[in-house]
């Protein structure tokens, strides 16, 4: 892995994703900060400026050029990770418990985990939410929602990055950008690796972030334009969920949605099965006017 980016705003006193990182992974991360806050920033790591008011969608879009063709990950500023019993996957169990925060040890297994599948030509690899129950393997290519923490493989997306409609970015209020360019990446006939063993954690709505903008009128309308780039692909139920109801919480995650926005059901098997190319989607330009 060369690289590891972390987008941050409005936390740069609680930096939990770097404090968390082993030294030899913070030897390579890059903090993505804002103009006005760069002032803020006193952590040992490389910094990237970017300019004010941008949005996290327009965020990753520079993340992914700035890193061209190399291989790295883009981590949210506010992840913890943990690690499944192997046991699920009906192999020798290696902890006390059905799981565990991270040792230092565990991240370079993720990530070489995460170089063996690309080195196998998976472009994107992931983990999941840790609230899902367990799978049945370890990790999978049959699917998509590789959100928060993920790496990608620049040498493959570079071949393509050109070709993807990024007119959406120009809203600074997006919040959908991962659920997008997870369908971009499938849809091109590109699989993408789900780790199971490997687990994310973060506390939805914590402040900074894009807590600071997000609102659910917001989430439907970016929900909205990916209908209209992928409209046999997604579905949107007019619903909220109340995430202090724990069985609401975990219904919820599993249909790929967060913190109080509305429940979405993505069909991810169905867009594998219509590869080839799309060729027929419709542009993002009518929709943004």
């Amino acid at each position: 892995m060369d690289k590891i980016y972390i987008p941050t705003l409005g936390r740069h006193d609680n930096q939990i994703t770097f404090n968390h990182l082993p030294q030899k992974w913070k030897n390579i991360t890059v903090m993505v900060i804002q103009e006005k806050e760069k002032h803020l920033y006193d952590y040992d790591c490389e910094y990237h400026v970017v300019d004010n008011d941008i949005g996290i969608a327009k965020t990753r879009e520079l993340i992914y050029r700035l890193a061209g063709k190399k291989r790295y990950m883009i981590i949210d500023d506010d992840i913890t990770f943990k690690r499944r019993n192997r046991r699920y996957y009906g192999l020798e169990s290696n902890m006390e418990k059905s799981k565990r925060d991270f040792i230092d040890s565990d991240y370079d297994d993720m990530i070489q985990s995460f170089e063996q599948k690309h080195d196998e030509g998976i472009i994107l690899c992931g983990t999941r939410l840790e609230y899902m129950p367990p799978a049945q393997e370890a990790s999978s290519n049959v699917g998509g929602g590789v959100y928060n923490a993920y790496s990608i493989d620049g040498q493959i997306f570079s071949e393509f990055i050109d070709e993807i409609d990024f007119s959406y970015t120009s809203n600074p209020h997006c919040t959908v950008e991962d659920i997008l360019i997870n369908m971009e990446i499938l849809s091109r006939g590109y699989k993408i690796g789900k780790f199971d063993e490997f687990l994310y954690s973060t506390d939805f709505g914590s402040d900074g972030g894009c807590s600071t903008f997000r609102t659910v009128d917001e989430v439907k309308g970016g929900l909205q334009m990916i209908k209209n780039r992928f409209p046999n692909y997604i579905e949107t139920l007019d619903k909220e969920e109340n995430y202090n109801d724990l069985n609401n919480h975990l219904k919820s995650v599993k249909n790929e949605i967060v913190n109080g926005q509305p429940k979405v059901r993505i069909f991810w098997s169905k867009l594998m099965n219509d590869l080839p190319n799309l060729k027929d989607r419709p542009t993002l330009e009518d929709f943004f006017g």
